[in-house]
């Protein structure tokens, strides 16, 4: 494109009703500050934007009034729509459909005025005080209402659909009594117990644990995402953990009851063809995983070499290698804990089946060389 002088850029946003107010052009597709000379809105404009423009007006807010003039309904149009829905529209202008605007009712035994935005008219609202009477309910409809949803209403009188009712659930393995308003039941939200989404009490999370061998050690209940204290109450067992009740309900019971029956032979990945030195090599023994757990503890949980704290990234080394000083693997003294990342540095500097403490020392910085 031709680079123009400010003095043409100042004619061009001229002959579209506009004073540019930028005092300096650079290229086309720089933002340009002008001013409209038809409305007065001050805006930003790139010349680029404004030659591609066929409108004789090159305003962001004349455009927008035209083109919304181009979709408005007319006067005459409004006045149409109401007579079709047996109302008479008493506005005499209409600016937009979010106006409200002013009707009579011309069904026989109404009469009523009141206000109504296009909108609302077009999508197929017609006379509120009509619609009122249409769907008022009477107390017999709405005891009857909530005896097909499988609850008994409690309440003796009705006032509207917004009304907060008392109910009991009438099926034999719920009971529950609640409140809920004409409204929620014309959305078909039936009883909340039933559909497995009300509240429990205090007393019902106690019971729920009682029934999963465990006794509820927190006084007050919140809501099934909060971590409930408990201990298991098996003989063999006797765990203190956290549970979430959601957890719970889905047949989660004691984690340390699950570790002990599922370990093993009763293991879903247990190979009953692998004998006991395979077992030893592929380190997979109740004894390796009880060391473990005691580098583990005694590290604090915290990887030597780089200080880790994230849990589940850890590896318990050999100070003198798995291999070679086989007399050594369990003794708590001969392991240290590594992060991974920590864990593959080591490995990847020393080798792996001959390792010794030394150069395990070596590597955490002990010894100096």
């Amino acid at each position: 494109m031709k680079k123009y002088t400010h003095k043409q850029v100042k004619q061009f946003f001229k002959n579209k009703n506009l004073k540019l107010l930028s005092e300096e052009y650079k290229n086309s597709i720089q933002k340009l500050n002008y001013k409209c000379l038809i409305c007065g809105y001050i805006g930003t404009k790139k010349l680029k934007h404004l030659l591609e423009s066929s409108m004789k007006c090159g305003c962001k807010k004349c455009s927008a009034i035209k083109k919304g003039d181009k979709y408005r309904y007319k006067l005459e149009e409004v006045k149409l729509i109401f007579k079709k829905n047996n109302m008479k529209l008493l506005s005499t202008e209409y600016n937009n459909n979010d106006e409200k605007l002013r009707y009579k009712c011309l069904k026989k035994g109404c009469g009523y005025i009141g206000e109504k935005i296009l909108g609302n008219l077009v999508k197929g609202g017609g006379c509120s005080k009509c619609a009122i009477k249409k769907r008022t309910f009477t107390y017999k409809k709405v005891k009857d209402l909530f005896f097909n949803n499988n609850m008994k209403l409690l309440e003796k009188t009705y006032v509207n659909s917004k009304q907060k009712m008392k109910y009991q659930c009438i099926k034999e393995t719920c009971g529950y009594i609640g409140v809920k308003t004409v409204s929620d039941l014309l959305q078909e939200y039936g009883c909340p117990r039933c559909a497995k989404v009300a509240k429990y009490t205090y007393k019902q999370v106690k019971k729920i644990f009682l029934d999963n061998n465990m006794k509820l050690l927190n006084k007050e209940y919140k809501n099934n995402r909060e971590k409930l204290k408990y201990k298991c109450l098996n003989a063999n067992c006797g765990h203190v953990g956290e549970k979430l009740l959601s957890n719970l309900l889905q047949r989660c019971g004691c984690i340390n009851c699950y570790k002990l029956n599922n370990r093993g032979k009763n293991h879903h990945r247990y190979n009953p063809n692998l004998t006991d030195e395979e077992r030893i090599r592929r380190r997979s023994t109740p004894e390796i995983n009880e060391w473990r757990k005691k580098v583990y503890k005694r590290d604090s949980y915290t990887c030597q070499k780089c200080g880790e704290t994230k849990g589940g990234s850890f590896n318990a080394h050999h100070r003198n290698s798995w291999k070679c000083f086989p007399e050594q693997r369990y003794g708590v003294e001969n392991g240290v804990t590594f992060c991974k990342k920590c864990h593959k540095q080591f490995h990847s500097k020393y080798g792996i089946k001959k390792t010794t403490e030394y150069q395990t020392n070596l590597f955490l910085g002990v010894i100096y060389v």
